[in-house]
C-alpha cells in the first residue's frame, strides 16, 4: 500500500475503515475519483465486483486501518457514519462507526435500534451485544435503558452463553 500513488493510497485508507464491502452508491461519498483506485485493484489489494469495492483480504484492510493515526481514523469513520446515515443504512452498520467515532448519542440511537432488529430476527447474541453498547453509551433515558435491558435479558434467556449458569 505504501508504494501506491498518493491519491490511490489516500482512497484506500478511506475505504479501510469500512469492515465490509463499500457499495457503489457509497463510493462517491468516500472517494472523489474512483479511477484513483485502479492501481490498488491491479495489485490485488482491492476487488471491485457486483457493484461494490472491498479489500481482497480482511487482514490487509485491518493493517491499513490500524496504521492510520487515531485522529484520521476517527475522521474517516465520521465521514462513513454520515454517508451511511444519509443513505438510510441499517443500524448494525451505523453503530460500528458511531463507536469508532466515540459519538455516544449515535451509539445509543443505533445500538438500541440494532438490538431491537437483532432480537426480532432471533439474533440473540447480537441483540445482547448491541444492547450492551447502547447501555454503555450512558445516553439512554431511564425508560429507554429499561427497554434495552429487557431486550438483552430476553435475548440472553433465549440463548444463554456457554458456561453461564442459570
Amino acid at each position: 500500500v505504501s508504494t501506491l500513488p498518493p491519491e490511490c493510497r489516500a482512497a484506500v485508507e478511506r475505504l479501510a475503515v469500512v469492515p465490509t464491502e463499500v457499495p457503489a452508491a457509497l463510493l462517491p461519498e468516500l472517494v472523489e475519483d474512483p479511477a484513483a483506485l485502479e492501481p490498488a485493484e491491479r495489485r490485488g489489494i482491492l476487488l471491485s465486483s457486483y457493484g461494490a469495492v472491498r479489500f481482497r483480504h480482511e487482514l490487509a484492510r485491518r493493517a491499513v486501518e490500524e496504521a492510520l493515526p487515531g485522529t484520521r481514523r476517527a475522521a474517516l469513520h465520521r465521514r462513513v457514519l454520515d454517508a451511511l446515515a444519509a443513505a438510510g443504512a441499517e443500524p448494525s452498520r451505523l453503530v460500528h462507526h458511531a463507536v469508532a467515532v466515540g459519538d455516544a448519542a449515535a451509539v445509543a440511537r443505533y445500538g438500541t435500534a440494532a438490538a431491537r432488529e437483532a432480537a426480532a430476527a432471533n439474533g440473540h447474541r447480537e441483540a445482547v451485544a448491541y444492547a450492551e453498547l447502547a447501555i454503555g453509551s450512558g445516553r439512554l433515558t431511564v425508560p429507554e435503558a429499561a427497554e434495552v435491558h429487557g431486550l438483552a435479558a430476553r435475548s440472553h434467556q433465549a440463548h444463554p452463553r456457554r458456561g453461564c449458569r442459570r
